[in-house]
Formats: structure tokens, C-alpha cells, sequence
């Protein structure tokens, strides 16, 4: 089956924000390109990535796509990303960090509250 990792990097990419049932948002914005005039260099746009923990509301956007492109039932799916999640929050706890290849990581402060610090 096609890692949850996999489609949450595909997905940011072509959407604002992907929401990891039970567990938070991942929000994507768009930088414009950037031009200083003292050195007369470009930045390129990018994407950066933030995180709300707040936003926990299964959207359907992830269990759909691994339910269409793995033929399988919107349940299965559902289950499927469930699992992850609880993955990430075991991680979390176990270790204090939990890591979403390509993504960021997340860790804990000291009121419990979630870091989102992102891959760059």
C-alpha cells in the first residue's frame, strides 16, 4: 500500500492544507519571488509549510486518494491513515519526536502543545 508520507508530500504540493485526522493540518502558502535591489538577487518563490493542531476534522482528502488509487474501500482507507496517525502520536510520545519524511517533524514543548518544525 502507498506510505501515507508519500501521499501527504504529493498532496501538499497541489493543495493549501491536508489535514491528518485527529492529529492537525499541514498548511502550505506560496512565497512570490523575491528581488533585493542592494544585491540585485533573486529568490525564487517557495512553498513554505506551518502546522495547526487545532485543524483535526478528517476532511476525506487523504482517505479518498488512497482509496482511488489503491482500490480499496473509503473504510479501508480511513483506517489505513487512522493507524498512521496513531503511529505518529506513539512515536511522539515514546520518543518525543515523530518525523514525516520530506515533510518536518514534530515534537512536544513543555505544555504539551505541538512543534511543527519543517523540512526546508
Amino acid at each position: 500500500m502507498i506510505p501515507v508520507e508519500t501521499v501527504i508530500r504529493k498532496l501538499i504540493v497541489d493543495y493549501e492544507f491536508v489535514v491528518l485526522p485527529g492529529f492537525g493540518a499541514l498548511l502550505s502558502h506560496q512565497v512570490p519571488v523575491i528581488f533585493d535591489n542592494d544585491s540585485g538577487v533573486f529568490s525564487p518563490p517557495v512553498k513554505r509549510l506551518a502546522f495547526n493542531e487545532f485543524l483535526k476534522l478528517d476532511d476525506g482528502l487523504l482517505a479518498n486518494y488512497i482509496s482511488r488509487h489503491e482500490q480499496i474501500s473509503h473504510i479501508e482507507a480511513v483506517d489505513y491513515v487512522k493507524r498512521y496517525t496513531d503511529r505518529l502520536r506513539a512515536m511522539l510520545h515514546s520518543r518525543g519526536v515523530a518525523k514525516i519524511e520530506g515533510i518536518g517533524q514534530f515534537s512536544s514543548n513543555k505544555e504539551g502543545k505541538l512543534i511543527f518544525d519543517p523540512n526546508t
